[in-house]
């Protein structure tokens, strides 16, 4: 009998193939994707692979500190904006 037949590669994950965060806040805070520094907004995050990410901004001098979590797409501009 014939093997069953395998999914396509391409299918079967999308989990390497980067998406864009685009980051937004006002005042300008830093940023932690999933505990990593980014840097300060606004920033475009080009070498993210898809899936979901918590965000969070920080500003001490203007009293930010929050988190929110983001669904990144692949092969898609995401733009978050601080909530």
């Amino acid at each position: 009998p014939a093997a069953p037949p395998k999914p396509a590669a391409a299918a079967a994950s999308n989990s390497n193939v980067p998406g864009i965060f685009k980051i937004l806040s006002k005042p300008p805070c830093e940023i932690f994707i999933n505990g990593k520094s980014y840097g300060m907004t606004p920033k475009k995050i080009t070498d993210l692979p898809a899936g979901k990410y918590k965000i969070r901004f920080v500003n001490a001098e203007a009293g930010i500190d929050s988190e929110q979590t983001e669904v990144l797409n692949p092969n898609e501009e995401t733009k978050v904006v601080r909530k």
